[in-house]
């Protein structure tokens, strides 16, 4: 058995992921929040869009993500985070994106699709045994609210995360809390 060098693995988890994805997804209805990722493409991947983390070769994932928490706006006390324009935001103890995307995402589905579906990854700052996580989405101010849960994890490079599909019912401002054993985050986000 040979060792691959950092660029072969990367593409092989890349493939892997992918193919993984695609047979997942197969079976998501469109109509229902589901925790599978979509089929992947160069504006949906995790790979592709989800914030980097220099990584030496060989380095495994690991259970404290803070540094890929520090590295982005936001806030570390928990408070709700206005995501604006933003692609990736902290909140507490979670991060989540990509944001720009999930825009983009519900903007090409509008009108064709009776609840457009957006994909985020959600980042626990701590992903040693995290458990499920529980994403709570309610439109703002006090409107209708969803909650779906997985426990599908994925990994980028070192860090992991929770891939998830969220439908969401109308143009307008969501709150989005994300909440597993040890990691909480909320973010406001406007579609449409």
């Amino acid at each position: 058995m040979h060792v691959m060098d950092a660029r072969r693995r990367r593409l092989c988890t890349a493939v892997l992921s992918a193919a993984l994805a695609v047979t997942v997804a197969a079976g998501c209805s469109d109509d229902e929040p589901s925790a599978a990722p979509p089929s992947p493409s160069a504006t949906t991947s995790p790979e592709a869009s989800a914030p980097k983390v220099t990584a030496t070769s060989g380095e495994k994932p690991r259970g404290n993500q803070g540094d890929v928490l520090a590295s982005l706006p936001g806030n570390a006390s928990g408070d709700c985070v206005e995501v604006g324009d933003l692609r990736d935001v902290r909140s507490g103890t979670m991060a989540a994106g990509n944001f720009a995307t999930a825009r983009q995402q519900f903007a090409d589905q509008v009108g064709t699709k009776s609840q457009p579906t957006v994909f985020l990854y959600l980042i626990p700052s701590d992903s040693r045994k995290p458990g499920a996580v529980s994403v709570r989405l309610q439109q703002v101010p006090e409107g209708e609210t969803r909650t779906i849960k997985s426990e599908v994890m994925a990994t980028a490079d070192r860090w992991r995360y929770f891939p998830v599909n969220l439908s969401i019912p109308d143009k307008g401002t969501w709150r989005i809390t994300a909440t597993t054993r040890k990691a909480k985050g909320c973010f406001l986000v406007t579609f449409g």
